[in-house]
C-alpha cells in the first residue's frame, strides 16, 4: 500500500501538469505563456476545477442554450425578415446567428424528419423521374439487365430515392447562387455573398412552400379535385404550383430589398424571375440528379 501511494504521489495530476515550466508554455504552438490566453494563438490555459463535473456539465447546459438562442432567432428571421440574415452576414454581423449553411442543414434535418414522420409529399424533394420517353426507357433496360419483375423494381427505385432525395437537396444552393448572381451582374458579383443568400432561400423554401404547405393543402386540394367529378382538378394543380411560386415570391422580394438594397421594382421582378427560375430549375435539376444516381447505384 505505501508503495501505491507512492506512486500516486509521483503520477502527474492536473495540478502537476499545470505547474513548472510546462505549464508556462502553449501545448498547441510551444511559445511562452505568461497570462491566461497565449499571445501567439489565443489557446486558454486550463485550470484545475475544469476537470470537475459540474464545470463539464455547466458547459454542455450552456452550448446547448446558445445553440437554442441562436436557431430559434435564426429560424424567425429567416421566415418574418427575409433577407436579413444575409444581410447581417454580409456587414458582419454574425455571432448571433447560425451559419449559412449549418442553418440550411438543421431546417433540412428537421423538415425531412417530420415529413417522414407524417408520411407528406414533397415538392421539391421529389423522389419520381421526369416523365420523358428517355428515362422512361432507361429504367425499363435496367429492370430487364437486373432481372427484376416492374414491381420488384419498382420498389428497389422508390426505396434509393428516398434515401438521395434530402441528401442532394444541397446541390440546389450552387444553382439559386448562379441564378441571384445573374439577377444582379450589373451590382453584387462577390460569389460568397450569393451561396449565403441561397442558402438561406433554400432553406425557406424548405420549409415553407415545400413543407408547411404540403402539411396543410392535401385536404383542401383533394376536396377540389373530387368536386363535381373532377372539373377542379385543374385549379387543384394549379394552386399546388402557384401558392409555392408566391410564397417564394414574396420571400425573394424582401431578400432583395434588405440584402441587395434594391429598389421596390427592382426587387419584384427580381423576386419573381429568381423564385420561378428555382422552382422550374431547381425542380428539373433535382429530379435529374436523383434519376441518375439512382440508376448508378442500383449497378453496383
Amino acid at each position: 500500500m505505501a508503495g501505491l501511494a507512492a506512486l500516486a504521489a509521483l503520477a502527474p495530476g492536473p495540478s502537476r501538469a499545470l505547474s513548472g515550466a510546462a505549464a508556462a508554455d502553449c501545448p498547441t504552438c510551444g511559445e511562452p505563456r505568461p497570462e491566461r490566453y497565449c499571445p501567439a494563438c489565443g489557446e486558454r490555459r486550463v485550470e484545475p476545477e475544469e476537470f470537475g463535473f459540474g464545470h463539464f456539465f455547466r458547459q454542455v447546459a450552456g452550448g446547448l442554450t446558445n445553440f437554442d438562442g441562436r436557431f430559434w432567432g435564426s429560424l424567425l428571421r429567416l421566415l418574418l425578415r427575409p433577407g436579413e440574415l444575409t444581410a447581417d452576414w454580409i456587414r458582419g454581423a454574425r455571432g448571433a446567428h447560425l451559419r449559412p449553411f449549418q442553418l440550411f442543414l438543421l431546417v433540412n434535418v428537421v423538415v425531412a424528419l417530420t415529413a417522414i414522420a407524417l408520411h407528406l409529399d414533397s415538392w421539391l424533394v421529389s423522389d419520381g423521374a421526369l416523365d420523358t420517353s428517355w428515362n422512361q426507357r432507361a429504367m425499363a433496360e435496367q429492370t430487364l439487365r437486373l432481372g427484376l419483375t416492374p414491381a420488384e423494381y419498382e420498389t428497389l427505385y422508390a426505396k434509393q430515392t428516398a434515401h438521395l432525395g434530402r441528401s442532394t437537396v444541397m446541390l440546389t444552393i450552387p444553382l439559386v447562387a448562379l441564378i441571384s448572381l445573374l439577377l444582379h451582374v450589373r451590382g453584387e458579383r462577390r460569389a460568397g455573398v450569393h451561396l449565403v443568400f441561397a442558402c438561406h432561400a433554400v432553406a425557406f423554401f424548405l420549409l415553407v412552400p415545400d413543407f408547411l404547405f404540403s402539411l396543410v393543402s392535401p385536404r383542401p386540394l383533394q376536396f377540389l379535385t373530387t368536386l363535381d367529378g373532377g372539373k377542379y382538378s385543374l385549379l387543384a394543380n394549379a394552386l399546388r404550383g402557384v401558392v409555392p411560386l408566391l410564397l417564394s415570391t414574396w420571400w425573394w422580394y424582401g431578400a432583395q430589398r434588405r440584402a441587395f438594397g434594391n429598389t421596390r421594382w427592382g426587387a419584384l421582378w427580381r423576386g419573381l424571375l429568381g423564385a420561378a427560375a428555382f422552382m422550374l430549375l431547381g425542380s428539373v435539376a433535382h429530379k435529374m440528379t436523383v434519376f441518375a444516381m439512382t440508376l448508378w447505384l442500383l449497378e453496383r
